[in-house]
């Protein structure tokens, strides 16, 4: 900033750092997998009503001076006048407990090989032809530096993951190393085994047409993120994508979604967005009806609002997330349990479907937000009983969350479980909602 003094009206740098010890299971055989000091620097600068962009993999502040100088000759008309001003507490979410087991291969070792060896105790992982995991323990860094503020986060965490065929997985993110964590982390590949039934169910077997189906929470945060997002979003109001208006009725009156940066042990909890915006949590859907539209800085100032902390740089297809352009998008997401459990859930289905996995969700039709996708992980469930998982590539299951005229949306009836689940990025319940099957 001071190599750009008299340059610039102003200038802003997002810097990440990030570092990772991991060991990867491949049937039988562990291989470990370490990656450190990893860098990336984002900058932008303000120069009479114009914005420039550039990115590095450097902490030289000259070479970053030269690469921001460089983007100001090509610096595009932007509705910034200033980037934000925000001087929060530094956050950091990092357990003592897990930084220390994080720095002990042994011990993150001896996780991969209990992880490996609880498959492999099982009578039937003799059948399995191809079995893949691995333990993991992270930390990553940011900090958003403007002339007029700062923000910084550090944030640690576990995780581990099973998948048995390509047909069935189980994840587990923790941030803190609790001993019920590592225990989980220790059973996930008998857990995703045991979570595999040898019964196949088809289509003719079940039958089809429009099913109550629950969602796994996994499966739940990629459908909103994916499918109902761009309603949500300042940007897609300011480009007439979403004809959302606060106060709409858009779900049953007993749901309620939140987008939150404050949840702790979520990867996005953190004082500010990557604007150094700073961050809330909101009832996005409050009792059924929408509450108003997220985004970033630009955005929200077309629309004429206040910014709601949800500038992000995120990256789309191969893009790093420093040369990412900031874009609108929800942060944590929050949907607190209902009153059934999962088990109750399924007792009361005559016939229907438990879903984990769908392919082709990326392609959802954003603008009404609706999806069809072909089901690769799930199960069937008869007189409130687990049948057996779904024929691989032989389910499909397509639904719209919004109503459309007098047809109800996804969301127009759901219940959901009373357990809930942290996928690492969210903490939803299972929800219970009807699809069209086929």
């Amino acid at each position: 900033m001071r190599a750009l003094s008299g340059e610039a009206d102003d200038v802003e740098l997002v810097l990440w750092s990030a570092d990772e010890r991991s060991w990867a299971v491949r049937n039988r055989e562990i291989v470990p997998e370490v990656s450190f000091g990893q860098v990336a620097v984002g900058l932008r600068a303000l120069r009479g009503g114009r914005l420039a962009m550039a990115a590095t993999a450097t902490l030289d502040p000259e070479e970053n001076a030269r690469a921001l100088r460089a983007a100001l000759r090509v610096a595009r008309p932007s509705r910034l006048s200033e980037f934000a001003a925000a001087r929060p507490p530094p956050l950091v979410d990092v357990d003592p407990e897990l930084e220390a087991l994080a720095h002990d291969p042994k011990a993150l070792h001896s996780l991969a090989v209990a992880l490996r060896d609880g498959f492999f105790s099982l009578p039937r992982a003799a059948s399995i032809e191809a079995f893949e995991g691995a333990v993991g323990a992270h930390r990553t860094a940011r900090a958003v530096v403007t002339r007029r503020g700062e923000s910084t986060v550090a944030r640690a965490a576990l995780a581990a993951w099973a998948d048995v065929e390509g047909a069935h997985s189980e994840i587990v993110h923790a941030p803190r190393a609790t001993p019920e964590a590592l225990a989980e982390i220790r059973g996930v590949g008998r857990a995703a085994l045991l979570g595999l039934p040898d019964r196949i169910v088809t289509p003719e077997e079940l039958g089809t047409g429009e099913l109550p189906v629950l969602l796994h929470p996994r499966l739940a945060e990629a459908i909103l993120r994916t499918a109902l997002q761009e309603k949500l979003l300042a940007e897609s109001a300011a480009k007439g994508l979403s004809d959302l208006r606060p106060g709409d009725l858009v779900a049953d009156e007993s749901f309620s979604l939140w987008d939150s940066s404050e949840e702790p042990g979520l990867s996005s909890h953190a004082p500010t967005d990557d604007e150094g915006t700073p961050g809330a949590s909101r009832a996005v859907i409050e009792r059924g009806r929408f509450t108003g539209f997220l985004g970033s800085r630009a955005s929200c100032e077309e629309l004429g609002i206040a910014p709601t902390g949800n500038g992000f740089r995120t990256p789309m297809i191969a893009e790093p997330p420093n040369e990412a352009p900031v874009r609108d998008r929800l942060s944590g997401l929050i949907v607190e349990g209902g009153e059934k459990s999962f088990s109750e859930l399924v007792q009361g289905m005559e016939r229907g479907l438990v879903l984990v996995g769908l392919l082709g969700l990326h392609g959802a039709d954003r603008a009404r937000a609706s999806f069809s996708c072909t089901v690769y992980d799930g199960l069937a469930v008869r007189d409130g009983k687990l049948l057996g998982r779904l024929a691989p590539g032989r389910w499909n299951a397509s639904g719209r969350l919004l109503a459309d005229g007098d047809r109800p949306g996804l969301l127009s009836r759901i219940e959901r479980s009373r357990e809930q689940l942290s996928t690492g990025r969210s903490r939803l319940p299972h929800l219970l909602v009807r699809l069209e099957t086929r």
